[in-house]
């Protein structure tokens, strides 16, 4: 996971300051702050918890207001954790491709997968986000964000998330398919305060 870094045995989590908030933590470029665990797994859950927790900061600093590139990020994690499990699952033999009598493909859902995907995209394409609205609703209880639906940060958060969605699936079955050279690469978007409490991060 792209913010969780090992120093000796224990694992930290670190993630950049947006440019523009920089001054609201003295110039620091990055919040860093350990994770109390030495286990990769457990690390990767909780660094999950500190990319919505520093979301909710970085959002109470600018007044309640979400970036494109935050949403995405957010967007980002919950695939990532969805693709892991889905390997996880592989690992312990579920959800393999499994051949009948006469070599035809078995169940192995990667039909469902591609119509799935085909939906997504022609809905990407017409603006539909309806169809994608229990993921955007998932990643904003796992972040503990409140966005009120109709407003344009929900649309945008839902678009990302269809966007998110596509290229999670493609990822997903080509790694069924045996093909681990197709990653998961969300594209990011480069981008008065109140005084806010930065909890236990510490900048660097």
């Amino acid at each position: 996971m792209q913010h969780l870094q090992r120093r000796g045995l224990r694992l930290y989590f670190r993630l950049a300051i947006p440019r523009e908030l920089q001054e609201f933590f003295d110039g620091k470029r990055d919040l860093r702050r350990s994770l109390g665990t030495v286990c990769y797994d457990e690390g990767v859950g909780l660094a999950r918890l500190e990319v919505g927790r520093a979301s909710r900061l970085f959002i109470q600093i600018r007044g309640g207001v979400m970036t494109r590139k935050e949403i995405q990020r957010l967007v980002s994690a919950y695939f990532e954790r969805n693709l892991e499990d889905a390997e996880d699952r592989r690992a312990d033999g579920l959800g393999l491709l499994e051949d009948s009598e006469d070599g035809a493909e078995g169940e192995s859902g990667l039909e469902g997968l591609e119509l799935y995907l085909e939906g997504l995209k022609e809905d990407l394409a017409r603006g539909e986000l309806r169809s994608i609205s229990r993921v955007a609703d998932a990643i904003l209880k796992e972040t503990g964000i409140e966005l009120d639906k109709g407003s344009h940060d929900y649309r945008v958060l839902s678009r990302e998330a269809l966007k998110g969605a596509v290229e999670a699936i493609k990822t997903e079955l080509a790694q069924r398919k045996g093909d681990y050279s197709v990653e998961f690469r969300p594209r990011l978007t480069p981008s008065p305060v109140p005084t806010v409490d930065q909890g236990d991060f510490f900048c660097v």
